[in-house]
């Protein structure tokens, strides 16, 4: 009679089968880089995000642990050099098979949020049409739902820059403060983002502000990211008011998985015997979010 272990084995073996094109799209690279950037893993192949989750530094001279809540000690242009490095290292990966699927879908920016003792890495998001209506029950949704009602409109890009979707992460791993920002409470204090990004020929990497309507464009309706990042009171660090600045080489993040749909990560079940089965996918979440 075939023991627990095999029978899971089996079940997952054939679960994989049964499932193969979408297990090929869930699967994500490994961590890359010292922030520990990843591709999300998707129900669909259009789309394409890349995020870490930062809850501790070490500084490997002493052992210390880095005060992430210290903005002079994590400085604006530290941020501005890790963002940078983190974008340089998504778009290399995506330039080789299997994942050059050409520059449309590589996203050409990349924010990092900073709340006391944490750091978010989220790229801007390609491939799930507008934010807040695949996202309904995120607190970034409920932010630019505020945004919106004062005078019409929605978001420039649909919500999908890599500020909101680094607040839709933070809420996520800190479910306990999530209602604050849902009701426009905000993030704890202080809270800071920066975005990086690349022109339309992925040239001249830089800090971009948060997007809004085009210069000389005083309709109301029309706004962006420098309306979000007001209501959820986070300070964007802007172009021409820092510069990069390089992060100490001794300093160790230590990362985490987390993506935009927390349902689809990659998760493990213990075995009998204390090793791990391989790694299984959420197909709740896969059914409800595929369309």
């Amino acid at each position: 009679m075939p023991n627990m272990k095999n029978l899971v084995l089996l079940f997952y073996a054939f679960l994989s089968l049964a499932l193969l094109p979408t297990a090929q799209r869930l699967i994500p690279r490994d961590p890359v880089g010292r922030y520990g950037i990843e591709r999300d893993p998707t129900p669909n192949e259009n789309w394409m995000h890349w995020s870490s989750f930062i809850p501790s530094v070490l500084d490997t001279n002493d052992n210390s642990e880095v005060p992430l809540g210290d903005n002079s000690v994590l400085t604006d242009g530290m941020l501005v050099s890790a963002a940078m490095e983190a974008w340089t290292q998504m778009n290399t990966v995506l330039r080789v098979p299997p994942y050059n699927r050409g520059p449309k879908t590589i996203p050409k920016a990349m924010s990092v949020l900073h709340v006391p003792g944490q750091l978010f890495f989220s790229s801007s998001v390609k491939g799930i049409g507008a934010f807040e209506l695949k996202f309904q029950e995120s607190c970034a949704s409920a932010a630019l739902q505020r945004c919106a009602s004062t005078t019409g409109g929605s978001h420039t890009n649909k919500g999908n820059c890599g500020e909101p979707s680094a607040v839709h992460l933070f809420c996520l791993k800190n479910p306990d403060k999530a209602g604050k920002v849902k009701n426009g409470e905000g993030l704890p204090q202080p809270a800071r983002v920066v975005t990086v990004g690349v022109d339309n020929n992925f040239q001249n990497l830089a800090i971009k502000n948060p997007c809004g309507p085009p210069p000389g464009n005083t309709d109301p309706t029309k706004w962006g990211c420098d309306r979000f990042v007001s209501d959820v009171k986070v300070r964007a660090i802007l172009s021409g008011t820092t510069t990069p600045e390089t992060v100490p080489t001794n300093w160790k993040f230590e990362f985490s998985r987390v993506c935009l749909v927390e349902g689809l990560l990659r998760k493990r079940f213990s075995m009998p015997d204390g090793n791990d089965t391989a790694p299984f996918l959420d197909v709740r979440s896969l059914v409800m979010l595929a369309s």
